[in-house]
């Protein structure tokens, strides 16, 4: 349970200081670019 409690309060951190909480995108499971607007392999705005 404390390491859930350490990923969530991470990704709030991540959240407020505008960077992407995730790596990989949901939809497609393809790597987040640092900068990117769109995603390489669908298109779909970030």
């Amino acid at each position: 349970m404390d390491k859930f409690i350490t990923i969530v309060k991470m990704m709030i951190y991540l959240y407020l200081s505008g960077r992407p909480a995730n790596k990989f995108l949901p939809q497609c499971g393809s790597g987040v670019v640092s900068g990117a607007r769109f995603c390489g392999k669908l298109g779909n705005r970030l």
